[in-house]
């Protein structure tokens, strides 16, 4: 097997800089963009084979690539599920991407807003409009909100999906029900 090169080492949220923080926070997006993708797809060919007789009909032309197909992207799920909810401090995540908010209220002050507005080339009044309307924090615990509101929710995705993510896709045990798991 081939060498691995080494991660870089994450910086720790507190030293991060806005953009290192923003492009933290894209990854963040990006990955639940393609959880969504992939949840959605797999929503619809199930839908498709209960709600279509031609598609039903499609499918078991050649159900082996179907069953693969869904196998692969079930699994994809779980594996980004499961990289959108780590709880470790050396991962983008989704607790990271808050952690770094709460720790650094100043990316969220009127004057960075101004700057990234101004990044956009929105026109003076839309631009006056958009900083007339904005919240702006005065401190990292103003943040919190967002911290426990996601929390209930990353919470339920790991008791529910962690289980499944180690167990089956991670590490496969003998004797372990998937279909209990499922």
């Amino acid at each position: 097997m081939a060498r691995r090169k080494k991660l870089e080492k994450l910086k720790p949220t507190r030293e991060l800089t806005e953009g290192e923080w923003l492009r933290e926070l894209e990854c963040i997006d990006s990955q639940l963009t393609r959880v969504l993708d992939v949840f959605n797809f797999l929503e619809e060919l199930s839908r498709l084979s209960s709600e279509s007789e031609i598609a039903f009909a499609a499918f078991n032309t050649t159900p082996l690539f179907w069953h693969v197909l869904r196998d692969c992207l079930q699994e994809s799920m779980f594996m980004g599920l499961g990289r959108l909810c780590e709880s470790s401090s050396d991962v983008v995540s989704v607790w990271r991407v808050l952690a770094g908010a709460m720790g650094h209220p100043e990316f969220f002050s009127a004057e960075a807003l101004r700057r990234r507005v101004a990044k956009r080339g929105l026109t003076e009044s839309l631009a006056n409009h958009l900083m007339a309307g904005a919240w702006v924090p005065g401190e990292g615990a103003d943040l919190r909100f967002l911290k426990d509101a996601a929390s209930c929710h990353l919470r339920l995705i790991e008791k529910t999906y962690a289980p499944i993510r180690d167990r089956y896709y991670g590490h496969r045990p003998a004797g372990v029900d998937a279909g209990a798991m499922f």
